[in-house]
């Protein structure tokens, strides 16, 4: 994941920190409330973090989209024609009895590798023989390599979601949008499972439509204990639920304030405090009471410690789900354009746009530079002997630079 940029830094969100709470010599910290300190400090830490890291996004995905992909459908245009020039000289070499057992075996991954790219769904009006290239390698159409691709992709995110208990269907996506497209319909799909399971979590059914006392059924005990514990727990919920709406309502009352701007966030705040007081979320409250005590710790400060470890629990949820939501941001389809741009392994650590710039204008035209030289009838082991060393970490380069290099294997000898 990118690391957070050190030329912006934003401001830390009010509400956490003001409830910190400090202790003395005479009246030390409890233990509940030295960890209430430690899980807002994190709080304080993931809101900062995954703010500067949708920042970074939202640059990285403006960049894909405005400086880099022009230059990646040129290398896409240079990828189909660089294979229609391998392809012709590939069939030459075969009908030719001399130098057919020159053609590198591996060469026909790389030219249809070179059709993947020059065929990217977003390229205009691809070169009409590339389809039919691609057939006669593949022997199936780039359609139906799309769909049998897409069909693996759509199996695999199904999966994925499910596990986190959202039921994305993702059975009528067209599999021919454009990647922006495409990315924008992702991104209201999976919006629209989220807000149907966190309906479904408010009214007791996961995402998956099964109820929470079907879920919860294998915790329960022939003699009942299980049950009561659940009945215990979500009384002390409830009483929770019932003493921060109270607080709130208070704190936020509209007509209590006398500063337009504050009113009218109040307004919208008691909007958010009493459909969670609705739906019984008491982290939803929890939260809007930490954006809006502003200093107040008193009642947290006066908190027993079975009210405050209640507390605490919901503070620690909150935590854990800041972390996935970190942890999500680079896969959100909002930011397609910019994943496209991450290490496999390292993400964006290292990324230079600039670098990135430089290295796709090189590819562009050491592939023109290529099919210039395969045209004009140079010899093509020349032309491969022509790639540099820096060059040569993609595998199928390295086996197509291998056999050429390779002796020949001895001929057979005629009966």
């Amino acid at each position: 994941m990118a690391r957070p940029s050190k030329k912006t830094k934003p401001p830390a969100p009010s509400g956490s920190t003001a409830l910190i709470l400090s202790g003395s010599s005479a009246s030390p910290l409890s233990d509940g409330q030295k960890r209430f300190n430690r899980l807002l400090a994190e709080i304080d830490r993931l809101r900062r973090r995954i703010e500067s890291t949708r920042t970074e996004l939202e640059g990285l995905t403006r960049f894909a989209m405005a400086e880099s992909r022009p230059l990646e459908l040129d290398r896409a245009r240079a990828a189909g024609d660089l294979a229609r020039a391998l392809y012709q000289t590939m069939k030459a070499m075969r009908s030719d009895p001399k130098r057919r057992r020159r053609v590198p075996q591996s060469l026909e991954d790389y030219i249809i590798e070179l059709l993947q790219d020059g065929l990217r769904m977003d390229l205009p009006d691809p070169h009409p023989d590339l389809p039919k290239i691609y057939k006669e390698l593949t022997g199936s159409s780039v359609e139906s390599s799309r769909r049998a691709e897409f069909e693996i992709f759509r199996e695999q995110m199904e999966r994925d979601f499910r596990s986190s208990g959202i039921d994305l269907d993702l059975s009528d996506f067209d599999v021919n949008l454009p990647p922006e497209k495409a990315a924008e319909r992702l991104a209201r799909l999976v919006a629209e499972a989220k807000e149907r399971k966190q309906q479904h979590d408010s009214e007791g059914i996961d995402g998956l439509g099964n109820t929470a006392a079907g879920t919860g059924s294998g915790a329960r005990d022939r003699s009942g204990k299980g049950t009561e514990k659940v009945s215990e727990a979500d009384a002390d919920v409830r009483e929770e639920i019932t003493l921060l709406y109270r607080h709130l309502a208070k704190l936020l009352h509209p007509d209590l304030e006398q500063d337009p701007a504050l009113r009218a966030g109040k307004e919208a705040a008691m909007k958010d405090v009493t459909l969670a007081y609705k739906a019984n979320d008491l982290l939803a409250l929890l939260r809007i009471e930490v954006e809006w005590a502003r200093g107040d710790a008193t009642r947290v400060a006066g908190m027993d410690e079975q009210r405050l470890g209640r507390c605490n629990a919901m503070l620690s949820a909150q935590v854990k789900e800041l972390k996935q939501e970190l942890k999500d941001l680079p896969t959100d389809p909002r930011y397609g354009p910019a994943s496209q741009l991450a290490h496999p392994v390292f993400g964006f650590e290292g990324f230079s746009r600039p670098a990135w710039l430089r290295e796709l204008r090189s590819e562009i035209d050491q592939r023109l530079q290529w099919v210039r030289e395969l045209n004009d009838g140079k010899d093509p082991e020349e032309v491969f002997s022509q790639l540099p060393t820096d060059e040569a970490g993609h595998e199928l380069f390295e086996k197509v630079l291998s056999e050429l290099n390779s002796p020949l294997p001895p001929r057979r000898r005629r009966r």
